[in-house]
């Protein structure tokens, strides 16, 4: 009887292995992606608070472009190629006046598209300006 499952374990293992492969591929993959999402998330979110503690005439879309870049450079992500990243600024005179941060950064699949995830982690936050009188 125990010549029987000599075998048995290994052919266990053989079977089980490749779904763990790409369950913990799965575990990566959208760790990373996830991590991409908080990366632009926080960089949008600290552009347009900066961008709006500024006087609108010193160029506030501006400069809440120039801090979401640098947050995400802080991140380690690559905000230099137009292509990959573009990060938009829109002040608006209305009733209000508001300034909108636009970022669209371009991501890059570890697995190499084995999954299904987004072409552009995307992100915008829209704030009311501060009084600077």
């Amino acid at each position: 009887m125990k010549r029987a499952r000599r075998g048995g374990s290994a052919i266990e293992f053989a079977l089980t292995l490749p779904v763990l492969f790409v369950m913990f591929g799965a575990v990566i993959e959208y760790g990373w992606f996830f991590f991409h999402q908080q990366a632009v998330l926080n960089a949008v979110r600290d552009g347009t608070r900066f961008g709006v503690t500024i006087a609108q005439e010193d160029s506030s879309d501006y400069e809440a472009e120039e801090r979401a870049k640098a947050v995400l450079e802080g991140f380690n992500l690559d905000c230099s190629d137009s292509t990959d990243c573009q990060v938009t600024g829109t002040f608006v005179t209305d009733d209000y006046d508001y300034l909108r941060l636009d970022i669209a950064y371009a991501y890059d699949p570890i697995m190499g598209g084995l999954l299904p995830t987004p072409d552009f982690v995307k992100a915008n936050f829209t704030m009311v300006l501060e009084d600077q009188s």
